[in-house]
């Protein structure tokens, strides 16, 4: 059997994302170039157009690279905008993209006082002492740091800094650890 890299693998499927992308208003072409690289081009449908009728508009087109069987990395520019995505949540994260401004973060508790707790950020504001750090500067020189959704996240007492969780449609997942926890975590 013939090994697939991420880039192919990602256009085989290129149909069946674009069942899950019509439904949530957009619609992807990829484009293999041969080398385990290529683009993906996001189109928009137009608001209230019937879902039959193709009206769309450009939205953007982004490289991407492979960097392991299952994961790409995805570049505008010299900007690093995800390293590492699960070619099975490409939906979701072009989805979130396009929908940024409407973006819910959740937070979830792992040991300590709220062990198991879920929160949603005003509830987790109110727990707050400060905020991380936002390293926009780094990711826009092409540079690698933390993820973006874990820039001016509120701090907890008693829990590490927030690392990322899941993303679903329209929802970013963040995960706040006691030492304790992360400690007992195997490397």
């Amino acid at each position: 059997m013939e090994h697939k890299t991420a880039v192919e693998k990602l256009k085989e499927h290129e149909y069946d994302i674009n069942l899950k992308a019509g439904i949530r208003g957009f619609k992807i072409d990829i484009t293999d170039n041969g080398d385990n690289t290529g683009t993906i081009t996001i189109w928009r449908f137009k608001n209230n157009t019937p879902k039959f009728i193709d009206v769309r508009t450009f939205a953007e087109t982004l490289n991407i690279e492979g960097i392991a069987d299952f994961q790409v990395s995805i570049k505008k520019e010299n900007e690093i905008l995800e390293d590492g995505l699960f070619l099975d949540k490409i939906t979701k994260w072009i989805y979130n993209r396009l929908n940024n401004k409407n973006i819910e973060f959740m937070y979830e508790f792992v040991g300590g006082k709220y062990n198991g707790q879920t929160m949603t950020k005003a509830e987790v504001e109110t727990l707050s002492h400060g905020l991380t750090e936002d390293l926009t500067h780094i990711r826009q020189k092409g540079g690698t740091c933390q993820r973006k959704e874990l820039d001016n996240q509120p701090l907890v007492d008693g829990y590490l800094s927030p690392m990322f969780s899941h993303i679903d449609y329209g929802l970013v997942y963040l995960q706040y650890e006691t030492q304790e926890v992360y400690n007992t975590v195997p490397d």
